[in-house]
This record gives C-alpha cells, structure tokens and sequence, in this order.
C-alpha cells in the first residue's frame, strides 16, 4: 500500500511537469548559434577582416595627381600645371602612367624642362620591376595575405561555433542529470516522510521499537540534506545551461525543472558508437586544420615577400612625350613641333648591407616553423580526443547497460525487504539501506546516459561536424 502511494505522489508531480514543454538539446543550441557572445565576436572579427580584403584591394585603385604653381614676383614670371593618373596592376609589379603638363613663361635654366608647347604635354608608358617587386610586391602580399587571413578567421568562425556546440551540449546533460536526480532525490524523501506516520502508530501500539522511529527521522533529515544538495547543483547546472540558452535579445533564459525530458531511449547508443569506429577519421577539413593551414600560407606569403626584398631594386622604364602647339618664343624649346620622343631607362637601388630584408627573412622562416609546431599539435591533439571520445562512449554505454540490471536487482530487493519488514524479518535500517541502494543506482544509470551524450559531443567536436551534419 505504502509504494503504491509513494507511485502515485510520484506520478501526480511528474504529470504536472508534463504540462510544460520539454526543452530540447536542438532548442539550446539552435538559441547558442544565434545569440551566443562568442560566437558574435567571432564573426564581428570575420566582418573586419573581409574590410581588411577590401582595403587591400584598394592598393590596385588608379591614383590621380595634380599640381599647379605660378611665379609672379621676381625676374622669371611663369605658371605651370601637371596633372598624372597612375595605374599599378599586379602583372609582375607592372606600374602604368599616364598625364598632361604645360608650361609657359620664364623659367631658370635648372627648371627649363618644365617649359612645353603651348598646348602642353602629352606622356604615356610604364614601368616593370625585374627583380625586386617583381614576383611578389607589397601591393600583391597584402592582398593575399588578407585573402588567406580571411578565410582563416571564416574558418575561426566555424570552430568556434563548434566549441559552443560542444559546450553547450555538455551543459545540456549536465542540466539533465542534475534534475532528474532531483528528482529520484525527491521520490526517496517522500517515500521516507509517508512512512514515518505509520511508523509512529505502530510504535504507540507497541508493535514496534522505538529504535525503528529514530531510524526513519534520521533517514528523513539525511534524504531532506540530499534534496537540498541536489536542488543546489540543479541551479548551478541551470545557470550554467543560460549563458547558451538565450531569448532573441541575448539575453540568458534559465530553465526551469518542469523543462527536463522525462524519456530516456538508450536502443541507438549501440549504433552511434559502431558509426564511430567505423568513420573515416579525415581532419583536413576540420575548422581548426583549416584556420592553422590558412596562417600557414600568410607566413608563407610573408616569407616570399622577405625573400623578395633580398633583391635589388632594378626597373625598366619606358613612355612617349609629345609636345602640342607651337613654342612661344621659349629658348629652350625647339622652334617647331618634333616626332613624339621616346624615353627609356634603367634604375638600380639597393641598400649596402641588407640587415633589414635579413631579418625579415629571418622572422617570416622563424614565423613558418611556429605555424607548423601548431598545426602538428592541433593534429596530435584531435585525433587523440577522438580516440578517447570513442571510448568514453564505449566506457558509459557499458555501465548504462550494467547498471540498467543494476536497478532491476536493486528495486527487485527493495521490494523483497520491504515485505520481510511487514512480517518482522528486517529492520527499518535494512529497508532503508535498500532504498537508498535503489536510488544510488537510479542516479548511476542517468549519469551513464549523460556522460555517453557528452563523450558523443566531444567526438562530434573533434570530428568537426557541424550541427547540420549531425
């Protein structure tokens, strides 16, 4: 009589529950992905660095020149204008120029090139590094450093989003085993609090000692502080579970207990683990593999830039100058109008000692291998969370499945003993024991199945499937 009304207090409370929703692990995450600070600042960093492409960019953009000057007091009186439009392009560093001058009036003989015809000057041509800034220039390394720089911080992006995943899953099962032990907790108080009415009767009648009163007060006040300790870690877990769990604002939402799932399904835990072992384990795709090959090519990149400017300095020039009009009695001009000229030459420039491209070669190689002591580590380090993730599942399926028969022996005994104390074979202490036995392995089968559910986030993480892929 006695369990079956501990049976019904138990389901009336479970029924109430159920009248609110039940909080999934997809709600939480889902709320994670969009709301999660992390995450945000995540793809803040991707927004600038896609600012940072563009501005790179902005190297190749034409660039225009102008320039005006008039002389009126002194001996020469003269006016001059220069206008230009440069067009660098990354066809080896090639630099194209073109623009118009004039030039009238009185000039001293060390400025006489800035006279021209009346109609001015007309130039076009180009310029082309042969060594240095030819392969590579500063222009073109910023453009693909920050092209690869980018894609490393969309690949940054990915991870983290993967890392709030697995965080978030493992707060959600923590969540989960501290309520429903709660609960299991709850379910034992009651249990002993109905029976220490009947336990108080018998003892008036004198059909009991009072021995067995005290027993059962103490097992109150025991299962009342356990109570108290799983409420407390209840919270704990809730506020932890807020700081994924959030409202469309951002702003936390802790969840209460009526959320908690009430079903358990263990069937498929077999399966996942047997897909685990027998998985392709390809990390190259992993977000972190990714971003640490992305800053790989950026050190490389740098390091040809710093190789590069090991050379000297030595560019070809070559443009046409054609004068239009006719000379206004300048001296220094030709008295009628020549062929267009054609003007070519040779520049060479270089420092005597080098120290400075020297030591940037020196730091992007030093910069190369740091980058791949990383990438080696980050590859060491998930292939061992995947091994060790796979057996952490195989390790708490093996003791649901042990302790699931665990429960069935111990409820088995509980309600053996509990008729041998209605016929005065045991002791209140025994059924008591018993009870408690019954609970601890209870609580053991919930925490088996959250610890499986945490080690297969774990292995998805380090699997880097996304939520999609899952």
């Amino acid at each position: 009589m006695l369990t079956f009304k501990c049976f019904l207090l138990f389901f009336c409370w479970v029924s109430k529950s159920f009248g609110a929703s039940v909080l999934t692990l997809s709600e939480v995450i889902d709320a994670a992905q969009l709301n999660y600070p992390l995450i945000l600042l995540a793809e803040a960093e991707a927004r600038k660095a896609q600012g940072e492409l563009q501005s790179a960019y902005g190297g190749f953009d034409p660039v225009m020149k102008a320039a005006h000057s008039k002389s009126r007091i002194g001996y020469y009186s003269n006016n001059y204008m220069d206008f230009s439009v440069e067009q660098p392009t990354g066809l080896w560093g090639t630099r194209l120029f073109g623009g118009w001058r004039k030039g009238d009036g009185n000039f001293p003989i060390y400025e006489a090139k800035m006279a021209t015809f009346t109609d001015g000057e007309f130039r076009a041509g180009l310029e082309v590094p042969l060594l240095k800034g030819g392969p590579i220039d500063e222009r073109r390394m910023t453009i693909m450093t920050s092209e690869q720089g980018f894609k490393g911080v969309q690949a940054n992006v990915s991870s983290q989003r993967l890392e709030v995943v697995r965080q978030a899953s493992c707060k959600y099962w923590d969540w989960v085993f501290t309520g429903q032990k709660i609960i299991i907790m709850k379910e034992l108080l009651e249990i002993a609090v109905l029976r220490s009415d009947a336990i108080q009767k018998k003892v008036w009648h004198g059909d009991t000692p009072e021995f067995d009163q005290t027993d059962n007060e103490r097992s109150v006040l025991q299962r009342q502080s356990n109570v108290i300790a799983a409420e407390r870690a209840f919270q704990k877990a809730s506020f932890e579970l807020s700081l994924y769990y959030r409202n469309s604002a951002g702003e936390p939402r802790i969840p209460s207990i009526d959320f908690l799932p009430r079903v358990f399904s263990s069937s498929e835990l077999s399966q996942l683990i047997e897909k685990a072992e027998k998985s392709n384990n390809f990390l190259s795709n992993h977000p972190e593999v990714r971003k640490i090959a992305f800053q790989l090519q950026q050190v490389d990149t740098q390091a040809r830039f710093a190789q590069n400017q090991l050379l000297p300095r030595f560019d070809f020039h070559i443009g046409i100058y054609s004068d239009f009009g006719v000379n206004a009695g300048n001296s220094y001009l030709p008295p009628t109008q020549y062929p267009s000229e054609l003007r070519m030459g040779l520049v060479l420039e270089f420092p005597l000692f080098f120290r400075g491209a020297r030591g940037q070669v020196k730091a992007s190689l030093a910069a190369i291998d740091r980058v791949l002591a990383s990438q080696q580590f980050i590859l060491n380090r998930l292939e061992m969370q995947l091994k060790d993730s796979v057996l952490a599942m195989k390790a708490a399926y093996s003791r649901l499945l042990l302790v699931k028969d665990e429960v069935k022996l111990s409820k088995k005994l509980e309600a053996a003993e509990r008729i041998r104390a209605e016929h005065g074979d045991s002791s209140i202490l025994i059924v008591n024991l018993r009870e408690q036995t019954t609970r601890d392995a209870m609580v053991k089968e919930i925490e088996a199945f959250a610890d499986f559910h945490k080690a297969k986030a774990d292995y998805e993480a380090a699997q880097g499937l996304s939520h999609i892929d899952r």
